[in-house]
């Protein structure tokens, strides 16, 4: 399952550390996801 970024997120870079695709990254307030990188979503 792909990941979701929620409102908690509190910006710590756990997420973008763990991604394999590296398509996570700090966003305007919280890490978004790129979602066309994301290996997830494209299976």
């Amino acid at each position: 399952m792909a990941y979701r970024i929620s409102d908690e997120c509190i910006s710590c870079g756990a997420c973008a550390a763990e991604c394999p695709a590296e398509c996570i990254s700090q966003g305007d307030t919280k890490f978004v996801i790129d979602e066309s990188k994301c290996i997830e979503l494209l299976t």
